[in-house]
């Protein structure tokens, strides 16, 4: 359960018509559907469509779709669009906020459905198409921080290597490695097996 912030719960319960708005954060751009802008967010050059909302239970990443429109001839609209295009809010942080207002311009109650990154951007002419998903979605990218190999990936003397003796070669080697004292920063692996080795299940 999300949690409710300022008087969300007794207007909820208590007023038989309240006005929402739906703000976003992307990287440091904020901007609402809301015409008359609110709590910092903008809505001069931009027009919104909020598509799916998607939340599940579980390990399945969370995701929000959003359509922002620009108007070009505003200057804010015009660079988020060029921005966009750039790849400059891949893998910002975005966050929706919704607030709840007894009176019009009233930002003191609200909810965050969403908190994520964005996963995709897509900028045409006019619009930029935005899905955002959950942090975790990240973990589903794998990087190898170095190559499995017997042999060490370092290059010789370099700083990942460390060595600073007067030997000036090395066929990196874990038994060379040790002799010139410098096991610690090894950085192959000596029991993997070699390329074409084929193993066998027991």
């Amino acid at each position: 359960m999300r949690p409710a912030f300022g008087n969300l719960a007794s207007i909820i319960a208590g007023q038989n018509v309240y006005l929402t708005a739906d703000c976003y954060d992307i990287g440091a751009l904020k901007i609402t559907g809301y015409a008359a802008g609110l709590a910092g967010y903008s809505a001069t050059g931009f027009g919104i469509e909020h598509g799916a909302a998607r939340s599940v239970l579980g390990l399945e990443d969370p995701t929000v779709t959003l359509v922002i429109h620009c108007d070009t001839t505003v200057s804010a609209a015009a660079s988020f669009l060029s921005s966009a295009a750039s790849g400059t809010y891949d893998g910002a942080v975005f966050k929706w906020t919704r607030y709840y207002m007894a009176t019009p311009g009233d930002s003191s109650s609200y909810l965050i459905p969403f908190v994520g990154v964005v996963a995709e951007c897509r900028a045409s002419t006019s619009k930029v198409e935005i899905q955002a998903g959950s942090p975790l979605g990240q973990l589903d990218t794998i990087t190898i921080a170095r190559p499995i190999q017997a042999q060490c990936p370092w290059s010789f003397k370099d700083a990942n290597c460390g060595y600073v003796g007067s030997t000036t070669s090395c066929d990196k080697t874990v038994a060379t490695c040790q002799s010139l004292s410098n096991l610690t920063n090894f950085g192959g692996f000596p029991y993997a097996p070699a390329q074409g080795v084929n193993l066998k299940s027991v």
